[in-house]
C-alpha cells in the first residue's frame, strides 16, 4: 500500500520486493492459523475470509504490475 497513489514512478523490484514480502507474510500467518485449534468455529471461518481475500489482493496487484511492466 506504500506504493499506491505516489505521484513519482514505483521501482518495479521494489513493487516486487514488497509483494513477495507480504506474500511470504500471509504464508506464515495462514500455517500459524491452521495450527491454532482455541479459537471457534466462527472465528476460523472470519479469519480464513480474511486471509482469502488478503490472497486475491496480492494476485490483483502481482497480475497489476506485471502487465504494466510488460
Amino acid at each position: 500500500m506504500q506504493e499506491i497513489g505516489q505521484t513519482s514512478h514505483t521501482d518495479s523490484g521494489r513493487l516486487d520486493g514488497l509483494i513477495d514480502d507480504a506474500t511470504a507474510e500471509l504464508d506464515r500467518v495462514e500455517q500459524q492459523e491452521r495450527a491454532a485449534a482455541e479459537a471457534t468455529p466462527t472465528v476460523h471461518t472470519l479469519q480464513g475470509t480474511l486471509l482469502t481475500d488478503i490472497g486475491r489482493l496480492l494476485a490483483e496487484l502481482r497480475s497489476g504490475h506485471i502487465a504494466l511492466t510488460s
